[in-house]
C-alpha cells in the first residue's frame, strides 16, 4: 500500500466531503495489502444529496489520480454507481436485498455481465455487502457509522448463510461457504476472492463474531461447530 498515496487520499475526500455527513472507505486488493504497483483504488462514499456537478468532479479527480499514479482503471461498473451511494443504497445492502427469496429461502442471483446488470441497484447491493463485512480502511468521515453498517451486514451475511446451510459450522466450514465452490465463488457468489490474506481475515473475523452471538445467546456450540438456537435467526425479509 502506497501511504503516501493513502495520506492524500484522506486528505482530498475529507476536504471534498467537509460539510456532509458521510463515510468514505477503501476496500479490496488495497485494503487486504494484497495488490499489485498497478492495482486500481476501490472506493466508495455513503453520503446523501451530492450534485451532479460534485459527482462529476470526484470522478474526474480518481480517474486522474489513477492515470498520474499509473494504476489501472476498472470501468466495469460505472463510476457514477460506485463511486458515491445514497444511505438507502448502503441499508438495502445489508439488509441482504441484493439476493432474491422464494418461501424463505435465500437465492443467490447468478452474475449477468450485462451492461443493464452492471449498472443495476442489485448488483450494488451485493457488492456493497461484501465490501463492508470484507476488510476496509476509513478514507474520511464517521468511523461509527462504518461499523455499524459493518455489525449489521455481518448479522445478514451469517443469517444468509444459515439459511443456506441449516447445519452446524465451524469457522473455517463457514468461511469456505463464504467463499464458495470452485464453480461458483468470489464475484460470481458472496464476492470474497479465494485468497490467503482474504481467508485469514475472514477466519478471524467470523471467529470473533460467532463468539460474541454465543454469548448473547443467539447461537450454541459444540466441539467448535455453531448453529442458531432460534430459526427466527435465519429468517430475511
Amino acid at each position: 500500500m502506497n501511504i503516501k498515496l493513502i495520506d492524500k487520499l484522506k486528505e482530498t475526500y475529507t476536504s471534498f466531503f467537509e460539510e456532509e455527513k458521510h463515510v468514505t472507505y477503501l476496500y479490496g486488493s488495497q485494503a487486504y495489502d494484497m495488490a499489485r504497483n498497478t492495482s486500481d483504488l476501490d472506493l466508495v462514499t455513503i453520503v446523501d444529496n451530492i450534485s451532479p456537478q460534485k459527482l462529476e468532479n470526484l470522478i474526474s479527480y480518481v480517474i486522474d489520480l489513477h492515470k498520474k499514479h499509473g494504476l489501472e482503471i476498472d470501468n466495469e461498473v460505472p463510476h457514477e454507481k460506485k463511486l458515491v451511494v445514497p444511505f438507502d443504497m448502503m441499508n438495502f445492502a445489508v439488509e441482504g436485498r441484493g439476493f432474491h427469496y422464494s418461501e424463505g429461502k435465500v437465492i443467490v442471483p447468478t452474475l449477468e455481465k450485462s451492461e443493464a446488470y452492471l449498472s443495476s441497484n442489485e448488483l450494488m447491493y451485493r457488492i456493497l455487502l461484501n465490501t463492508i463485512t470484507g476488510k476496509t480502511l476509513l478514507i474520511s468521515g464517521d468511523q461509527k457509522l462504518l461499523e455499524d453498517y459493518k455489525n449489521k451486514g455481518w448479522d445478514t451475511m451469517f443469517r444468509v448463510m444459515w439459511n443456506l446451510h441449516n447445519e452446524e459450522l465451524s469457522v473455517r466450514d463457514l468461511v469456505q461457504k463464504l467463499i464458495g465452490t470452485p464453480n461458483r465463488q468470489g464475484e460470481a457468489y458472496m464476492g470474497y476472492k479465494d485468497k490467503a490474506k482474504i481467508r485469514e481475515f475472514l477466519e478471524h473475523e467470523v471467529e470473533k463474531r460467532l463468539r460474541d452471538y454465543e454469548k448473547k445467546g443467539l447461537l450454541w456450540s459444540k466441539n467448535e461447530r455453531f448453529k442458531p438456537i432460534d430459526e427466527d435467526f435465519i429468517t430475511l425479509i
